[in-house]
């Protein structure tokens, strides 16, 4: 094929060129013409699909990277939280030690006073 006839088929896109197949422009089914804008026709779409199969690693890529830094965020967000935990127990435990102090405390000063 020559080039001005790439160049025209390049200039109006594959759906065109699909187009102009059906109404019998390009040649009869089985000629050299026909054949070889089949071949420019195949050539671009497995030209598209190879960009399409790029976009789509490309999202995945994209996907994967969100997913792992969401993960390293919630682990964070559990230690923390794990953290939070064990301080509230630890203030409980102080908290309960510190009213059994002062009940004992009471009580042992209202024993040495009461008399």
């Amino acid at each position: 094929m020559r080039k001005t006839e790439l160049d025209h088929l390049e200039s109006i896109g594959p759906e065109a060129v699909l187009k102009q197949i059906a109404s019998g422009q390009h040649g009869q089914p089985g000629s050299q013409l026909r054949g070889e804008v089949e071949a420019w026709l195949r050539s671009k779409q497995i030209a598209a699909d190879s960009l399409a199969s790029a976009k789509r690693d490309a999202r995945e890529e994209r996907t994967l990277a969100i997913a792992e830094e969401a993960n390293l965020i919630a682990e964070r967000a559990l230690r923390s939280s794990e953290r939070s935990s064990k301080r509230a127990i630890i203030a409980m435990i102080l908290a309960a030690v510190a009213t059994a102090i002062a009940t004992v405390s009471a009580a042992i000063i209202g024993l040495i006073f009461s008399k």
